[in-house]
């Protein structure tokens, strides 16, 4: 079976494959000057919708990045447009137009010092246009990511390490360069942020990001595992409040401590073999417990089986000599 399809040009239907979906919503661009036309038509093909979409200029959802290559290397910038149908591209380098340029890519092969500078694009339609925002293209001629041109208004020089911190900020040269900060200057850095948490739980920072502007609060969020609970907080800030605003004016590190679940541990085997029984019962690392005994439920004490026992793993076993009692009933006593 073929479902007929509107044709805004002509009035009348054409034969269409038919469509597997419940509907089919077809995309009709008039002729020039007239508006598009958004259609919707069921399996049988009958016409449920159409509305007009409302004619505007591009609009850019992707803009060019920035570019530090080598001598000699390729190049790329490129633009994204949100609806692309009849759009043009004109690419500008340092104001001046850049001939058969008319892409939404721009391929610069053998890059050369002249190639230095910015790059940025119009987009348009017959509805209006926009300018991209202007990219540059960096020349790195040692090849450890940091541009020439930018080293030497710093530096002066062409001879610190990408990985070194020239101003003591505790920030690498390259990732100054990277984040848009002065490598000379010991006052101008992007923080950074060390969140530590320890067992049964983990630490929510918002906004999580990298790095972050000098004086920028972040809010850190102690969250425990399930059945566990938050003890406090230790390094660049105290207190027992789950949740803490924290201000960034310098690189901070920030531990949280949680107490583990306090589920009672429970046998989980018994075994008796020549006169010697050996028990084994759930547990929680580091914590410590006490394996007690008693002969008689009703009458007797319990006492304490040998010394505590710290736990080394999710299970801990003992064994008891049983002597000459005729009975003994076990318990293990979780230690604060």
């Amino acid at each position: 079976m073929k479902i007929p399809r509107f044709n805004e040009r002509n009035q009348c239907f054409a034969p269409a494959k038919a469509s597997t979906a419940a509907v089919a919503t077809f995309l009709i661009l008039t002729a020039a000057h007239a508006q598009p036309l958004n259609y919707s038509f069921d399996r049988s093909g009958n016409l449920n919708i159409g509305t007009s979409l409302a004619p505007s200029a591009p609009r850019i959802v992707g803009q060019p990045q920035m570019q530090v290559v080598g001598l000699g290397e390729r190049a790329s910038f490129s633009v994204l447009v949100l609806d692309a149908t009849g759009a043009f591209y004109q690419w500008y380098f340092n104001s001046e137009t850049l001939l058969g340029a008319s892409g939404d890519t721009l391929l610069i092969s053998n890059v050369g010092t002249t190639n230095e500078g910015q790059y940025w694009v119009v987009v348009a339609n017959g509805f209006g246009s926009v300018t991209s925002a202007p990219a540059m293209l960096l020349i790195d001629s040692l090849g450890g990511g940091m541009p020439d041109s930018w080293q030497q208004a710093y530096f002066g020089n062409f001879d610190q390490n990408p990985a070194g911190d020239y101003d003591g900020d505790g920030v690498s040269n390259l990732d100054e360069f990277l984040e848009g900060t002065d490598p000379t200057n010991p006052n101008s850095f992007r923080p950074r942020l060390q969140a530590q948490a320890g067992p049964y739980g983990q630490i929510v920072a918002s906004p999580s990001l990298p790095s972050y502007s000098l004086g920028q609060y972040v809010t850190l969020t102690a969250v425990p595992d399930p059945g566990a609970g938050f003890q406090s907080w230790s390094g660049a800030v105290t207190g027992t409040k789950n949740q803490i605003s924290l201000l960034m004016n310098g690189h901070k590190s920030v531990s949280a401590s949680f107490t583990p679940s306090l589920a009672p541990p429970v046998f989980e085997s018994i075994g008796i073999a020549n006169a010697s029984v050996s028990l084994t019962w759930s547990a929680v690392l580091g914590l410590s417990y006490q394996l007690q005994y008693t002969t008689n439920l009703s009458q007797a004490p319990w006492v304490n089986l040998g010394i505590s026992i710290k736990a080394t793993g999710p299970t801990i076993t003992t064994t008891d000599a049983a002597g000459t009692d005729t009975a003994r009933f076990y318990r293990v006593h979780l230690l604060p």
